[in-house]
Parts: C-alpha cells; structure tokens; sequence
C-alpha cells in the first residue's frame, strides 16, 4: 500500500485530470469512427488535435513535473518498490514527451484524423491508391516524431537543454543552452 504523501495525492489528482482528458479524446475519436456524419471530419480533426494539445500539455507541464519530483524526493514514497517503479516510468515517458513540440503532437492528431477518413474512403471504392498518399503523410509525421526525441537525447547528452521548434509544414529547428 502506497504511504500517505501530499505530494503522491497532487500527482494522482494531475495524472487523473490528464487520463479524463484522454478519455475525452478516445471518446471524441470513437464518435467519428462510428457516429460521425461525413461532412463533420474537418471540424473533428481540428477538435482531435486540440485535445491531443491540451493532454500533452498537460502532461508536460511544470506543475505535473514539479508535482513528480516532489515524489520522487519522498523517501517514504522510495521505500515502496512499485511506487519507485511507476515513479521512474512516468519520469521516462514525460522526460521523452517534452521533447516533443505540442504543434508535432497536433498536427500528427489532426493528420490521423483525416486519415481515418481517407482509409473509409479508400475502402468503400475498394482503391487502396487513394490512401497511400495520405498514409505517407502519416509515416513520415511518426517518423519526424521518433527522430526529433532521438535527436534531442543526443544534443542534450552532447550540449545540455535543447528546445524544438516545429511548423505544421515540418520544417522545424534545434535551439540550446550548450556550447
């Protein structure tokens, strides 16, 4: 059983604002795999990459990292092995978030959006060739992603802090405290 610490209950209630807005979105994405009338993909791309925004801001916010280190300096909280666990993954997974540009997350959400409905469109007329384009565009974005967080561990662990700097075009720069 986790100890009492305000520090862990400021956490959970940040992580629990966080999961609600990630629900929000998972439900807000079901709808337009399910319910949502086709003229509506526009506008719900546009509400996916806002709440895709709001939860990565969120998750990298200087509360939620204040809040975090807090518990990690809890040495009641350090004595419980899951709760040190769970507290070194979290810091793994929002350490690799921050490196990542809020409009990066958006535009991504907002891409897969309107891939989700390239692919319906795509497989009613049974014509994978009106996709491929789009999924394309998917790939690459994921990958810009998985390379920009490669990319920023190494500058930090060569020069110190690093901060991204993206556009919706993709073209982006790398600007830091470092020599």
């Amino acid at each position: 059983m986790t100890p009492p610490s305000s520090s862990f209950d400021s956490l959970r209630k940040l992580l629990s604002e966080v999961a609600a807005l990630g629900s929000i979105q998972s439900l807000v994405s079901w709808d337009q795999e399910t319910k949502m009338p086709d003229a509506g993909a526009g506008a719900r791309a546009e509400q996916l990459a806002l709440l895709a925004g709001l939860v990565h801001e969120r998750r990298v916010s200087s509360e939620l990292a204040d809040a975090l280190a807090a518990c990690e300096e809890d040495e009641a909280l350090a004595e419980d092995p899951a709760v040190a666990a769970d507290l070194r993954e979290l810091r793994r997974e929002l350490d690799r978030e921050r490196r990542l540009p809020r409009e990066l997350v958006e535009s991504l959400a907002r891409a897969q959006s309107r891939g989700q409905e390239a692919w319906k469109a795509a497989r009613a007329a049974s014509d994978f060739s009106t996709f491929q384009p789009t999924l394309e565009e998917l790939l690459e974005m994921i990958g810009v992603a998985i390379f920009l967080v490669a990319l920023v561990q190494y500058l930090e662990s060569l020069r110190g802090s690093v901060e991204l700097h993206f556009t919706p075009s993709g073209h982006g720069g790398v600007a830091g405290d470092g020599e």
